[in-house]
């Protein structure tokens, strides 16, 4: 993403927002699983808390974002192309109108970022209450394998020398490959995985694009000063590092730093760039704070406010969790716990890696055997998050999180 840096001007839209708003340099989803991230973030609880990630359901007594901005007079909607965020899931909890839009009827094969872009600003215009503020959550399914960014905009990146058939074919790889290449049953050529990359590319400008429509028409209706307005992810993507690709339970670095930036004239200060620790859970009481309104109990204890924006320090770690399947057996949960510099992998039978990202920012090179020192201090910091997790009201306490789960479905394979 161009906006953190990136050569290539991916994210022109949302750069041009950075210096109206507050960016966070250093945010992290609790999950690299979607439904799980998405429940993170509407509920402010961290997967273990809510549910989704082991029995895929968000459990009912647990109070929504929406469900509290609705009982203070917000009109609540959502709109998305996810297939996660469903009535199966629970996610939709809360919001009165809910408008899903399948990506496979969208008239571009694009995940269906337009038509859900469309249905905002429709709603906006044409429908929306002038008497009550609105809630919103727009979720955009891209990028996601397959990369098949729309036709105008498939090529912006790619190499000249790559044939156009190629580019074709590389476009529709989808994820059974993704499972073979990580099981090293499949491979591509490095021209090919480049290749991918740059679809990826082509997507994050499509749905910068997209979404830079709903903001424009915002801006244009004068609405955009007295709208808060958040944009992050919910999770990132391993690219062929380490030969993984489109891995939910991967708790590489790639994987789980996600963007997130948050406008909001008078509240977030606009061209700060927060280096700390920030996560997708903290957004919910974030947001009750930036509009005065207090926070149901059911939020984490663990979860952080920030605001003020100009406390540029408030967490001293951030911990994400994602289930990994064993051949013919049950699941275990694994975590990764990280500070300002270091990152420990952790599964059921204790610590599995530890990586120095202020000189291996990829997290390839595994320290653990000589790095005590913030391998105590990590795996301490692990300790009293675990023991600081908090049941949903109504159901029996949490086991500890970082054990085998038996009988739990589990959305990827074991690496």
């Amino acid at each position: 993403m161009s906006v953190y840096g990136y050569g290539r001007p991916t994210t022109p839209r949302m750069g041009s927002l950075a210096p109206e708003g507050t960016l966070f340099e250093r945010a992290y989803t609790a999950s690299p699983d979607d439904a799980a991230s998405l429940a993170s973030l509407l509920t402010g609880r961290y997967p273990p808390e809510h549910g989704l990630l082991l029995i895929r359901h968000l459990r009912d007594s647990i109070n929504t974002l929406p469900e509290v901005l609705k009982e203070s007079g917000y009109a609540t909607r959502a709109i998305t192309s996810e297939r996660q965020m469903s009535r199966d899931s629970g996610l939709f909890q809360g919001f009165e109108e809910i408008d899903v839009v399948d990506p496979a009827a969208a008239e571009e094969f694009d995940g269906g970022a337009a038509e859900v872009s469309r249905r905002a600003i429709s709603w906006i215009k044409e429908k929306w209450d002038r008497k009550k503020p609105f809630f919103m959550v727009l979720v955009y399914s891209s990028p996601l394998l397959p990369f098949h960014p729309p036709d105008d905009y498939r090529f912006k990146f790619v190499d000249p020398i790559v044939v156009r058939e190629r580019v074709e074919v590389v476009s529709e790889y989808w994820l059974p490959f993704a499972e073979k290449y990580n099981a090293h049953a499949a491979d591509l050529s490095d021209r090919e995985m480049n290749t991918l990359r740059d679809l990826y590319d082509a997507e994050i400008f499509y749905a910068d694009a997209r979404i830079g429509e709903v903001v424009s028409m915002l801006r244009e209706m004068k609405l955009l000063d007295d709208t808060l307005l958040v944009e992050t992810a919910t999770r990132g993507e391993d690219l062929g590092e380490q030969h993984r690709l489109a891995d939910a339970s991967s708790l590489r670095e790639a994987n789980l730093r996600i963007p997130l930036l948050i406008r909001f004239p008078g509240k977030a200060p606009a061209g700060l760039r927060v280096k700390g620790l920030a996560q997708n859970v903290d957004l919910m009481p974030t947001i009750l704070d930036l509009l005065g309104l207090a926070h149901p109990d059911t939020i984490s204890r663990l979860a952080v406010s920030l605001a003020p924006m100009e406390s540029r320090t408030r967490r001293t770690d951030a911990v994400s969790t994602a289930v990994q399947s064993r051949q013919g057996g049950p699941v275990d949960l694994f975590a990764s716990v990280r500070d300002e510099r270091y990152r420990m992998l952790v599964g059921p039978e204790g610590p599995a890696g530890l990586f120095d990202l202020q000189s291996d920012p990829e997290g390839s090179v595994d320290i653990l055997t000589r790095a005590a020192e913030p391998a105590a201090r990590l795996k301490k910091a692990l300790g009293e998050w675990d023991t600081s997790l908090s049941a949903a009201p109504g159901t029996a306490p949490l086991p500890g999180p970082i054990q085998a789960a038996p009988g739990a479905p589990a959305p990827a394979p074991k690496p």
